[in-house]
């Protein structure tokens, strides 16, 4: 009960608060040598690696590197950068309501995480996972930092939940969900990284995990909406919706293997670029919609973020 007390009572102030020491800690671990025991199933060169998507040598003094797909890379850091803008701005016009709060630490957190994504992901995967090697790596500690912050970022989200659609002891409980959910998944990811489980650290693993987050919101905005018939929930169970789509969207994509085909073409757009570019609408109507509705069920007071 303590800990759901500090919670309440420092809201975001206490990610930050502790923060440093998570990152630390995670830092702490890149010493590991076992993430690097997992390779492509069926091993792929640095040479293979480099056929597969487009790559400009960049040599500028002392700068020395392979770029790897450079429009790729602008969506995913043009969404990491526009869901982090957008988090803060929730952030600055909270007025007091816990639930945009949330809402705001769990964009900034998925913000940040898309762009450690976007660096091994996209542009500097081979220097990261393939140069140097006979054979490149599956994944990297970036990745890694990745899903660790997706992670807590659902659990934000689930706790802007709580706060905009339950009271009293309903409330507590979907916060201790989310929480151990959260723990739960970056216990195993973590696990899966020292013992170079490569279904574990998959962003497969991390979509299931997220499926069974936003189903959960869809069930609970829903059944909100069908009681109140308010337009907070239905704004949300709308985002919410949208964010599925996006999903259902990159694997129609990825499934028809769209992203081959084109590139056998010489044109380069994958179903992370359509997942990207869906993402920046999704947090575009988070931003514009949900954040204008959203508020806290019954009198829960306002956080004292100088604490």
């Amino acid at each position: 009960m303590k800990m759901l007390h500090n919670i309440h009572q420092t809201g975001p102030k206490m990610i930050q608060k502790y923060w440093i020491i998570i990152m630390l800690f995670v830092l702490s671990l890149t010493g590991c040598a076992r993430l690097d025991a997992i390779d492509y199933t069926p091993k792929l060169s640095p040479e293979a690696f480099l056929q597969q998507q487009p790559s400009v040598h960049i040599a500028m003094g002392s700068l020395d590197f392979m770029l790897c797909q450079p429009s790729s890379s602008v969506f995913v850091f043009l969404v990491a950068f526009f869901t982090i803008f957008t988090g803060y701005k929730i952030l600055s016009r909270a007025d007091g309501q816990w639930s945009r709060q949330w809402w705001g630490v769990g964009l900034l957190l998925t913000g940040v995480g898309a762009l450690l994504a976007g660096v091994s992901y996209q542009a500097m995967g081979y220097e990261i996972k393939c140069n140097g090697r006979e054979f490149c790596t599956f994944t990297s500690w970036w990745e890694i930092f990745y899903m660790l912050l997706s992670a807590l970022g659902m659990a934000a989200f689930v706790i802007a939940a709580a706060y905009s659609n339950a009271q009293g002891l309903a409330r507590k409980t979907i916060i201790y969900c989310a929480a151990l959910g959260a723990i739960s998944y970056s216990a195993m990811l973590l696990w899966g990284a020292f013992t170079a489980n490569q279904l574990l650290v998959s962003f497969e693993f991390m979509a299931v995990f997220s499926t069974m987050v936003v189903l959960f919101l869809i069930a609970l905005h829903g059944s909100g909406f069908a009681k109140n018939k308010d337009a907070m929930n239905l704004t949300s169970l709308k985002a919410w919706l949208i964010f599925v789509a996006v999903f259902l969207g990159y694997i129609l994509y990825l499934t028809l293997q769209i992203s081959a085909a084109l590139w056998k073409t010489g044109v380069w757009f994958t179903e992370n670029d359509v997942l990207h570019l869906g993402m920046i609408y999704w947090v575009f109507y988070v931003g514009r919609n949900v954040a204008n509705v959203v508020q806290d069920a019954g009198n829960v007071g306002k956080p004292d973020l100088a604490s």
